[in-house]
């Protein structure tokens, strides 16, 4: 829930509404303690053309398709977006949340991006007995306490996943949904 809150309030540092401006400082140290902080891989700001300006790692990594993803382009109508995806640049699966940076009047500037490492979140649940399963809109596991159901696909007719993926059957929770 950190994750979903975080983007919203750190959007308004008025450094990011600078760089986005074209002015303000390097905000790479920023960016790096807040990443660390929050317990993300990575924080961004990204214009409203899609390029990464600054980053926790300095400088950018490479070209990220963030005009094409959904959740930028929420982001960029005033609301949060979510998005679920390998990371281009190390391959582990990451969720983002992206949120709006607004200038003094409202007028979206650019998006604040915060990733956060899957696997990371994932190993804080291992040691609960309950099997915890999310999976994307194309019904593959992306996030589960139990490290071998990533990248299985849900029976989507039955939405249970089935042994031997699991020792017993389990009912799927249709709870997280693609923003």
């Amino acid at each position: 829930e950190r994750f979903r809150t975080l983007p919203a309030i750190l959007s308004r540092f008025e450094g990011m509404q600078a760089v986005l401006v074209g002015g303000g400082a390097d905000l790479t140290s920023t960016l790096s303690r807040i990443a660390d902080v929050a317990g993300a891989k990575r924080a961004e700001v990204i214009t409203r053309e899609g390029d990464v300006i600054a980053q926790s790692e300095g400088a950018t990594a490479g070209p990220r398709p963030a005009l094409e993803r959904p959740s930028f382009q929420r982001a960029l109508h005033g609301a949060l977006g979510q998005f679920y995806d390998l990371d281009p640049t190390s391959g582990q699966r990451t969720i983002s949340f992206e949120y709006p940076v607004q200038s003094e009047t409202g007028s979206v500037l650019g998006v604040f991006a915060l990733h956060v490492d899957v696997e990371e979140l994932e190993s804080s649940w291992r040691a609960d007995a309950k099997v915890i399963f999310f999976s994307d809109a194309s019904e593959t596991g992306f996030i589960s306490n139990r490290s071998e159901l990533a990248g299985q696909v849900v029976v989507a007719e039955r939405r249970r996943l089935v042994p031997p993926l699991v020792r017993t059957e389990v009912e799927i929770w249709d709870g997280m949904t693609e923003s």
